[in-house]
């Protein structure tokens, strides 16, 4: 392979070679979201030891689902309206006092479930909050035309974190430390990144920004109208999430398939895929059908679910959840340069809001989906007819929006944003 041909096709490090606040933020997050990812695992193993059932293991989606809507368009008009920087210190230091109350009460001798229910509703209510600004600093970090490759290595650095988290909460629970290390390691994780906030200095709003309120929220949604590019984006992964993420239903596939040291692969193997379509993702910044890149990407998505619903065995589980993940990275990309490219500065933030409550609500109604429908049919009729479902919600949505199946990226910013009319490639 010549040297144009793998700068072509590896993962681009440009934005971390040019950036070094980038490079203090990424890093800083990828230790964050290890103790995050390890925490999502570790809450859906001790709600299964204490009921032992997958409707109670889908109602975590549940209790987070009012925090995830209202909070993540809040935390999208506090992004624009005040230091960014700042919120995510605010929202690391709650995160970290939720980790240290999960940690206690795994130290009792029958630790409480409404308990783990209401720290579960907080790790929501930070990250509702946070994420925002997080989305709406890096378009500030770097040039527009390192927006596909930073959109690139955020995703690998979740990808990663979301294989290391996992795995060493699976290993935790599997070698008897139940949930109180994995909790413990989250709190640590947690002060890392609150170092790496201290270092990364002021991120400030743009001038003239609005003051976070109701009246700030309804101008970020009437920003969308019109712009049928942007709303694709949101339509098809929420499409996507609601029907073809089935995490409430990964630890009853671990004991079908021999038990739980079995559980944090499963948990890790979707973010293992899109960690290796990240490695591989040179290629994306050549891309400009953005929009039918997004909508391919949940027919694979969909297909991959599927297949992993009537998996005959762990592996072929595995590996269908790996090129899930791979789907899901590509459509990551496309999608979030979508966004640093169309949307201006000063709404960056509630318009995250928005695509934060899209992101997590998705998959909040998918575990509550996935457990309902568990219950009343199958765990692998529950995953498999969600696969299904997701397909067919994504091919709808193409016939639907011809303007964002049409749009193409111009990285010199002239894309069409109102027609999707073709732009130079």
């Amino acid at each position: 392979m010549t040297g144009t041909k793998k700068r072509r096709v590896a993962l681009d490090l440009s934005p971390l070679r040019v950036s070094p606040r980038f490079r203090i933020l990424f890093l800083g997050h990828f230790v964050a979201q290890m103790g995050a990812q390890a925490t999502v695992i570790v809450v859906a193993w001790q709600v299964k030891e204490l009921t032992g059932s997958p409707a109670a293991v889908g109602l975590i989606g549940a209790v987070e689902l009012i925090p995830l809507v209202f909070l993540s368009l809040f935390g999208g008009a506090l992004a624009d309206a005040a230091d960014r920087r700042k919120v995510l210190v605010i929202c690391d230091t709650g995160q970290l006092v939720v980790a240290a109350g999960l940690l206690l009460n795994a130290h009792l001798a029958e630790p409480n479930l409404p308990a783990v229910y209401v720290l579960a509703a907080l790790i929501a209510v930070f990250s509702s909050l946070g994420q925002p600004s997080l989305w709406a600093i890096t378009p500030r970090l770097v040039g527009e035309r390192y927006y596909p490759a930073a959109s690139a290595l955020e995703s690998s650095s979740y990808s990663l974190a979301a294989i290391i988290g996992p795995t060493i909460g699976g290993v935790l629970i599997a070698a008897g430390g139940g949930a109180q290390l994995a909790y413990l390691f989250a709190a640590v994780t947690y002060v890392a990144s609150l170092a790496s906030l201290v270092m990364l200095g002021p991120v400030p709003p743009s001038p003239g920004a609005p003051q976070a309120g109701l009246r700030s929220i309804a101008d970020g949604f009437r920003y969308l109208k019109g712009k049928p590019v942007l709303q694709g984006t949101y339509i098809v992964d929420f499409i996507a999430m609601v029907f073809g993420m089935p995490r409430a239903l990964f630890p009853f596939f671990a004991d079908e398939f021999g038990g739980d040291q079995y559980l944090g692969l499963l948990y890790a193997a979707p973010a293992l895929g899109a960690l290796l379509a990240s490695v591989l993702s040179g290629w994306t910044g050549h891309i400009r059908r953005h929009g039918l890149g997004v909508i391919g990407s949940a027919v694979v998505w969909g297909l991959a679910i599927f297949a992993f619903g009537i998996s005959p065995g762990i592996w072929w589980a595995v590996f269908f959840l790996v090129l899930a993940g791979a789907a899901d990275l590509v459509s990551v990309i496309f999608r979030r340069t979508i966004w640093a490219t169309l949307i201006s500065d000063e709404y960056r933030g509630r318009l995250g809001g928005i695509a934060w409550a899209n992101v997590r609500t998705g998959p909040v109604l998918g575990d509550v989906e996935a457990g309902v429908m568990a219950r009343l049919t199958s765990v692998r009729f529950s995953a498999a007819s969600g696969g299904l479902a997701c397909v067919a919600g994504a091919v709808i949505a193409a016939v639907l929006l011809p303007a964002f199946t049409r749009y193409r990226w111009d990285p010199d910013g002239r894309a069409a944003e109102q027609t999707g009319a073709p732009a130079p490639v």
